[in-house]
């Protein structure tokens, strides 16, 4: 005799809670285990709200339309002095209903002298501020991806960055 399961949902919308930490979640965070923590850095993207004086919807359907975090990678691969071997990225919210990125760039090398440099990052990211850190340790690499597996998003306290807002929520 098979035995059933029951889930709450099954819409496999990446905005979807229960969905997404069933389904999304996992494979991100198994690709990026998959990354070297060593040659990894992590570059927030924000959004200068002056820019976009219509607010966060605006942004939101321009960047997409656009592709501007593809778009933001591939200036990126083909200016950098370093070779990027990998990459991915995480869109979150901020409570105003504005967008941010969270992008791992894998590179051949390692360590801080392997930084991309402000400067560059700026260069191919007009809309906001740029932020690039990198993981110090193995145990800081996985705190920082396994929380991620397990809440769907990066920074402890800040549920609201996984919820779709109210302006994109078709039902």
């Amino acid at each position: 005799m098979q035995k059933a399961v029951l889930r709450k949902c099954s819409c496999n919308s990446s905005w979807c809670p229960t969905c997404y930490k069933r389904q999304r979640t996992k494979k991100l965070t198994a690709r990026i285990q998959q990354m070297s923590y060593r040659r990894v850095r992590f570059v927030t993207l924000t959004i200068d709200r002056n820019l976009y004086p219509d607010g966060p919807e605006s942004c939101y359907r321009e960047i997409r339309e656009k592709k501007g975090i593809a778009q933001f990678i591939h200036n990126l691969k083909r200016t950098s002095a370093h070779n990027i071997t990998d990459y991915a990225w995480f869109m979150e919210w901020h409570r105003d209903g504005f967008p941010h990125w969270h992008v791992f760039v894998e590179l051949e090398e390692s360590g801080k002298a392997a930084m991309l440099g402000n400067r560059d990052l700026l260069r191919h990211w007009k809309r906001g501020a740029v932020y690039e850190s990198y993981f110090t340790t193995a145990a800081h690499w996985y705190n920082a991806t396994g929380y991620f597996q397990k809440h769907g998003y990066w920074e402890k306290g800040k549920k609201h960055q996984a919820i779709l807002p109210d302006w994109e929520r078709v039902c």
